[in-house]
């Protein structure tokens, strides 16, 4: 079952976590107190290293549920902690515990809206709390409620129980959340495909320094997490050019995008782009019908670095129709002067410009 109304899974999910919280309290179940932050559900990853040195930062929790990972940053690494979670119940149970604790504040409410009437933090992390909110609600808020240059890290599930993997497409489908001997709680996440979540977070003003999965020890067990890590860009409102990782792979031929400007020769081959080391290159894209016409913004590469030069001038190329129906074929070039020169290897396209019906202005 997926869902494209937002309102309708917020709806769900606050339900769900108010229900798990109560049955929670009804037990008198409080989960022990961490000395790391477990980013899947069975302590074999990473830790809470992965954050860096916090203290003195400001910090939010996204869905801090127990509140135990706020509650170990706030003791243990002297970082002033927002915990902020949509359930009462689970906040109840966190202040319970954690309510007098130095450096750690519990917030009971819409992660979205104290985002966006707070100051800016250092750092958010969620361990599995984000992929409950709609990333289209979610993701402008993050990027105005981090500090430029801060960062966003969480974990999100990636393959579920029953084998189930993640969506190609942002859109929510019910999953449960299951307690021992009580009935499964429905509830609406958005488990989407690593390249989805790079997509998506570029497309909000951040750069994605990695991206890991996190497999379950048992063979018996298809449960996989992804574990985000991604900063903030200085300027998250300007456009940006996202540059992907070189491979051995020729890029579909499709690409006729360029940075600067055409080269061509006699015999219709044109090298499309200047790179600032002076190669000519094509970075990959894809054919655009549209006028021709300038953008600016950063080269970005796919670990999220952005280039040595900082902000300049970049010049995007698009072809108009009639250019991009002469595009026939690409090459490209490979080797050690190639993979050193340049952050994209050179490529010679061949368009037959002779096909064009020229007329007079």
């Amino acid at each position: 079952m997926t869902t494209s109304d937002p309102t309708t899974s917020d709806r769900v999910n606050e339900d769900a976590w108010r229900e798990y919280g109560r049955r929670q309290l009804d037990r008198g179940y409080q989960p022990p107190e961490v000395t790391e932050i477990d980013w899947g559900f069975w302590g074999t990853g990473p830790g809470t290293s992965i954050l860096g040195d916090v203290a003195g930062y400001r910090v939010l929790d996204l869905g801090s549920g127990a509140g135990v990972h706020a509650a170990h940053l706030a003791r243990d690494h002297a970082a002033f902690v927002d915990a902020i979670d949509i359930s009462p119940t689970q906040q109840q149970r966190a202040r319970d515990r954690f309510g007098a604790l130095a450096g750690g504040r519990f917030l009971t409410g819409d992660a979205v809206a104290h985002l966006r009437e707070s100051e800016p933090y250092d750092l958010v992390y969620s361990v599995h709390g984000l992929s409950y909110i709609d990333p289209h609600r979610l993701l402008p808020a993050l990027r105005d409620g981090i500090r430029p240059c801060g960062r966003l890290v969480f974990s999100t599930l990636h393959t579920n129980l029953n084998g189930l993997g993640p969506f190609p497409t942002v859109a929510a489908r019910q999953e449960e959340v299951r307690l021992a001997k009580t009935a499964p709680i429905p509830v609406q996440m958005w488990i989407l495909a690593p390249e989805v979540w790079k997509g998506l977070l570029a497309e909000h003003g951040f750069a994605v320094e990695s991206i890991d999965l996190l497999h379950a020890p048992g063979a018996d067990n298809p449960v996989v997490c992804q574990l985000i890590q991604a900063r903030r860009l200085p300027h998250a409102d300007e456009p940006r050019v996202v540059a992907q990782e070189r491979s051995l792979r020729a890029p579909l031929a499709q690409a006729v995008l360029g940075v600067g400007i055409i080269v061509t020769n006699p015999d219709g081959h044109a090298l499309i782009g200047q790179h600032r080391l002076g190669t000519h290159e094509l970075p990959d894209g894809k054919v655009d019908a549209a006028p021709w016409q300038w953008s600016c913004g950063h080269w970005i590469d796919t670990k999220g670095r952005a280039n040595d030069f900082g902000r300049r001038r970049i010049d995007t190329l698009r072809v108009t129709e009639n250019i991009a129906a002469t595009a026939r074929a690409h090459t490209t070039h490979y080797g050690p002067d190639a993979e050193a020169a340049s952050d994209h290897l050179l490529v010679t396209a061949d368009f037959a410009l002779h096909e064009l019906e020229v007329t007079a202005a």
